[in-house]
């Protein structure tokens, strides 16, 4: 039986996501551009989007893309997109095939034509009886090769092919047999002058390495590792040419990047001294084209920048603040063709309008050329900052108006804080209260660096996703916003969900999307508040109707910081905290007496083909009930769940996995008060910042009608706005009814029709929220450290308290 820790498998998916591939540092060394004066020769490039139109199936709806551009010249663009159809519910296997809803197409994009001069359906290039598949495909020297894995059924033989196309006809110019195994579809493949260099992750070893494969010009293979006997190798992103037959492998680690010497005609590896790569700097590149002008090129977090291997320097091209493209859309293209004053861009991109697209993947291509003038000359940077690095569609397209419509502000975004440098040590989290942990250390060292620099005048202007940044809610950092912003109309927007970030009656981060944080179940189970649960009742509720399995799968220390931000306005007022009350007793006597000393570790959790056992039998939705899961059907009858509600897709799926249980209750609390909201995409705005009400304009538009739905109808969070909670709740239901893949609508117990109420009912417990969860970090940090002595026995609760307080006040006396 394979065995992989759950530690494993989601190191590997999830922390590798949080390592960057050449992050140095937690502040980067880029500068602030807050108040800059634009100039006429300030970088600015045109743009024209080109329409491609794949020849996909028109009766069909694309279910699933991947579309990429695998190479440009002077002649052509060339497109592969691959991917599946959706398949009707009613499928008939016996008339119909899988196959029949796959495909495999290239687009050949002609440039003097300006529209696209052939179209390749690759389908037909593998074998007749359905045992090849095609494992990548290329664009080389005017040449499309496809790369075909064969397996012979009768002889148990497998072999690689591949097949080189004139792009034009499709025609077959050439096929040759690949040397070396086949059967795996690499993660990555690079060309290096005459040699094309794939990257394969090794998973059955006590530490995660690569394997490379070397494919020289004649088709030979030649495989080499990549490897550090003590090191996890979690990534190969990153592989430059240092000549036309060496080349440096950038491994992304558990630790910091390794550097590799390859030299590809002799099939050797050698690991180099990581200093005599400091050149590249704090530079976040995470792909690699050769461009036809001899040079590198990679794409960053900002933009584009050309990598000179002799002159051992990095410059940026191309930065998404540079043109007016949406940076969501463009962020997700690769490059085409580029130069230093003209590129092409093009891609599958996932279509934001997830419940009204008709298809959700469409086929991007821009072209871009460097203007003369800049015509945003004579404008004030504004720098906005959001925590985790990225930008979502609705708030790209709401920068771009801004930029558009105001005729003194230019909004950039920075990428001055690396989210992911502040986690320390993560190879060695093993359970959710050590990730809970690792999370509040990060979250402290990041709101730490920003509080110096908002103090300092040299923060962003406009802050966005900061919200558990709680230590920054205060007038020495940010500004209130209830004075820019007037009344706020409660038949319009969910002012309650406003009223629960209010900071001593200021508003400092404003949520424009948010989440509902509770436990999801039948009305019914609530305690005699109607929207959540006493520490008794819930104590009953636990030990009864959940059987002692607790949907909420913290350990102590962790759980009691719950429960206790779900209440801290009862603890600390006007910057005066108080834990000697009986209400903080009741959270910590509770906790003591019904809560397991630790959560459990992911090395408990055994994946063994499609099945995963939960040895506690919880598992990742923190679940209660599910004893097995098999793909998407879980075999019990689930009676709640403790969950950060997103949005509607995460609300109706739990619908039907609870068997149309749609109430959200609060978690334990001294006085049976109702689910928190949580921010999804919040906004604040410096108290140093060069213009407070030009930030407060771009604020009104993300809470604008226009802007709002696009958030609904992405499932981004619940919006702030009535109307487009409403569009977007309707849209769900309908989609949700009809698309029948992924949901709890699939379970043995029927299927589960959603209605109107369903949002009304959401509507209903976003009105019982309590407050917004907006947990401070470094005060969270101070209970997981102390209230273990007295869980455990070895100290009584009024000697932890007075040890707490005076080290929780000192934190907020230090703040003023």
């Amino acid at each position: 039986m394979k065995q992989y820790a759950l530690k494993t498998l989601s190191s590997v998916l999830a922390i590798s996501m949080l390592l960057s591939v050449a992050a140095c540092s937690k502040k980067n060394g880029k500068k602030s551009h807050s108040g800059e004066k634009i100039t006429d020769d300030s970088p600015w490039f045109g743009s024209r989007k080109i329409e491609i139109e794949m020849p996909y199936d028109k009766k069909k709806i694309v279910d699933y893309d991947t579309t990429e551009v695998l190479g440009a010249d002077k002649d052509y663009v060339v497109i592969y997109s691959t991917g599946s159809y959706r398949m009707p519910e009613d499928m008939d296997w016996d008339s119909g095939s899988f196959s029949d809803y796959q495909y495999s197409l290239v687009n050949v994009y002609g440039r003097a034509e300006d529209k696209t001069v052939n179209t390749i359906d690759l389908g037909s290039l593998t074998s007749d009886d359905g045992n090849g598949y095609i494992s990548n495909v290329f664009y080389e020297n005017g040449k499309v090769i496809v790369r075909i894995d064969q397996f012979d059924i009768m002889s148990g033989d497998s072999y690689t092919q591949e097949k080189l196309l004139d792009p034009l006809t499709g025609d077959v110019l050439e096929s040759r047999e690949v040397e070396g195994e086949s059967g795996e579809s690499p993660e990555r493949t690079f060309e290096i002058g005459e040699y094309r260099v794939e990257t394969f992750m090794e998973w059955e070893t006590e530490k995660s390495s690569y394997s490379l494969s070397i494919i020289d010009p004649d088709g030979s293979n030649t495989s080499v590792e990549v490897k550090k006997d003590d090191t996890n190798i979690w990534d190969i992103s990153i592989i430059l040419p240092i000549s036309d037959k060496s080349c440096l492998v950038i491994a992304s680690s558990e630790a910091d990047n390794i550097y590799f010497t390859v030299d590809l005609a002799g099939g050797t590896v050698k690991e180099n001294d990581p200093s005599d790569y400091e050149w590249l700097g704090d530079q976040d590149i995470y792909s690699v084209y050769y461009g036809n002008d001899g040079q590198i090129y990679s794409g960053t977090i900002d933009g584009i920048v050309k990598i000179d291997m002799k002159k051992k320097k990095v410059t940026e091209v191309f930065n998404y603040d540079w043109c007016g493209v949406s940076r969501s859309v463009i962020s997700e293209l690769g490059i085409a063709d580029i130069s230093d004053d003209s590129l092409v861009l093009g891609g599958s991109y996932y279509n934001q309008d997830f419940y009204t697209a008709e298809n959700q993947y469409e086929v991007m291509l821009y072209e871009f050329t460097r203007a003369e003038k800049n015509p945003h000359a004579g404008k004030t940077v504004m720098e906005l900052f959001s925590s985790s690095n990225w930008i979502t569609r609705p708030v790209a397209d709401a920068i771009l108006k801004f930029n558009e419509t105001n005729s003194e502000y230019f909004i950039k975004v920075t990428s001055r804080y690396d989210s992911a440098s502040y986690f320390e040590d993560v190879n060695n989290i093993e359970s959710d209260d050590e990730w809970e942990a690792a999370s509040l250390k990060a979250m402290s060292g990041m709101s730490n660096d920003l509080a110096i620099d908002l103090m300092n005048g040299d923060g962003p202007d406009i802050l966005m996703e900061t919200s558990s940044f709680g230590q920054l809610n205060n007038p020495n950092y940010l500004v209130d916003l209830k004075p820019l912003l007037g009344d706020i109309d409660s038949d319009k927007y969910f002012t309650n969900i406003i009223d629960g970030t209010l900071v001593d009656g200021a508003l400092y981060q404003l949520p424009i999307t948010f989440s509902v944080m509770g436990i999801q179940t039948k009305a019914n189970y609530a305690g005699k508040s109607g929207v959540g649960f006493t520490t008794k009742e819930y104590e009953e509720f636990l030990n009864k109707t959940l059987n002692g399995k607790d949907v909420i799968t913290s350990g102590q220390a962790v759980y009691f910081t719950k429960l206790f931000n779900a209440m801290d306005d009862v603890f600390i007022k006007n910057g005066k905290a108080d834990f000697t009350g009986p209400e903080f007793a009741e959270l910590a006597e509770y906790v003591k007496n019904n809560v397991q000393e630790a959560s459990g570790s992911w090395n408990d959790i055994i994946v063994d083909d499609d099945v995963v056992f939960a040895v506690d039998e919880t598992y990742a939705g923190h679940a209660v009930g599910a004893a097995i899961l098999k793909g998407d059907r879980v075999d019990t009858e689930q009676i709640a769940i403790c969950e950060d509600l997103y949005g509607f897709g995460s609300y109706l799926y739990n619908i039907g996995d609870l068997s149309g249980g749609n109430a959200v209750l609060g978690i334990p609390s001294s006085d049976g008060r109702g689910p928190m909201s949580a921010p999804d995409i919040s906004v604040a705005i410096s108290a140093q910042a060069v213009d407070e009400n030009a930030c407060a304009e771009f604020v009104k538009i993300l809470m604008s009608e226009e802007i709002q739905e696009a958030f609904a109808m992405n499932d981004e969070g619940f919006t702030l706005s009535r109307d487009a909670f409403r569009k977007g709740g309707k849209a769900a239901v309908e989609y949700y009814n009809t698309v029948n893949y992924g949901m709890g609508a699939t379970m043995s117990s029927g299927r589960v029709k959603f209605t109107e109420a369903d949002i009304d009912m959401m509507e209903k417990n976003i009105s019982n929220c309590s407050k917004m969860n907006s947990p401070d970090s470094e005060i969270g940090l101070i209970f997981i450290e102390e209230m273990p002595s007295y869980f455990s026995g070895q100290k009584e609760l009024p000697a932890v308290v007075t040890i707490i307080q005076d080290r929780v006040q000192k934190v907020l006396d230090e703040r003023g």
